[in-house]
């Protein structure tokens, strides 16, 4: 565990800190399967992307293992890729562009990558975000049977912190109805789901028109192969600020923690005091921006006062 430390006295001096962000260190691309980075896989999939007149809704879930570049300071997602996949009886459609709505969600779930519940809820995490939420425009083709490029790009509008020690990661796409059959569906590069793989999905495709949000599913026996356009964040300790307010509160933030890490906040009278006497007044975990804010009441017989910031 680490602490960070800061303290008030009487009279009460504000100590002022700048507005930090996490900083990222730099960007890595990981293929989940990582096995299949520069291998094809042996079928291809027609869910969510092939689907005619339909709404579909899938999750994927990607094991943590399959993250080691992120270590345990975790990264930002800005953009996923997918590539067409080849398989006999599959027509790929020819140049040209299709158009679908699609919503895009991220989350960390709680649920093993080989054991996800077929109610689509109880997979999502609590971090759930949407990261896209738009038409999709799809054109970017290239020949049949060869390890194609991930040619399907699409980049969030919101980046995504993901953290493996926190568990597998979960994308949910929910494609809109289209009728732009004509151009062939998008049948993408997949790998058989659970086992060794690292990747599992749920999927459900409604009937033609029915624009009803599907609430259960069917364990999907393929899963696309999937890169992700990751920034590592640098590992920086918390920024802690101690602000008074007012005669009787002071404003406790704290900046460049990592999202979703778990921290307390504890208090004192005396600095050099054993950890054991230390006071905790919160516990709670950094926001998706690697903040926290709260308030305190300052006891009115209390000459000094410090407080220390403890990382879990």
């Amino acid at each position: 565990m680490k602490n960070v430390a800061r303290g008030i006295s009487a009279p009460l001096c504000i100590i002022a800190f700048g507005c930090f962000t996490l900083l990222p260190a730099h960007a890595v691309l990981v293929v989940v399967p990582n096995s299949n980075a520069e291998v094809l896989g042996p079928v291809a999939s027609g869910a969510p992307f092939g689907c005619y007149l339909q709404l579909c809704r899938v999750q994927q879930a990607y094991d943590s293992s399959q993250f080691s570049l992120l270590s345990t300071n975790g990264g930002f997602i800005s953009t996923i890729l997918f590539r067409l996949g080849y398989s006999p009886g599959y027509f790929r459609p020819p140049n040209g562009v299709i158009h679908f709505p699609l919503t895009i969600n991220l989350s960390t779930t709680s649920n093993s990558v080989n054991n996800l519940s077929t109610v689509f809820d109880q997979n999502t995490g609590a971090d759930e975000t949407t990261v896209y939420s738009s038409t999709f425009n799809f054109s970017s083709l290239t020949g049949v049977g060869v390890v194609e490029p991930f040619g399907m790009v699409i980049p969030f509008s919101t980046p995504f912190f993901y953290n493996p020690t926190n568990g597998a990661l979960l994308v949910e796409m929910v494609v809109g109805l289209t009728d732009e059959y004509y151009t062939g569906p998008a049948c993408m590069d997949a790998v058989s789901s659970g086992g060794g793989n690292g990747i599992s999905s749920v999927y459900y495709e409604n009937e033609p028109y029915d624009t009803t949000m599907p609430t259960n599913g069917l364990l999907g026996p393929y899963s696309l192969v999937t890169q992700f356009d990751i920034s590592l964040v640098s590992p920086h300790l918390p920024v802690l600020a101690v602000i008074p307010i007012s005669a009787t509160n002071i404003l406790l933030t704290a900046n460049q923690g990592s999202p979703g890490t778990l921290y307390t906040v504890l208090t004192s009278t005396n600095l050099s005091s054993s950890s054991t006497n230390w006071v905790s007044i919160s516990d709670n975990a950094f926001a998706q921006n690697g903040a926290f804010c709260l308030t305190n009441t300052i006891p009115t017989n209390a000459s000094q006062r410090f407080y220390r910031l403890r990382l879990h």
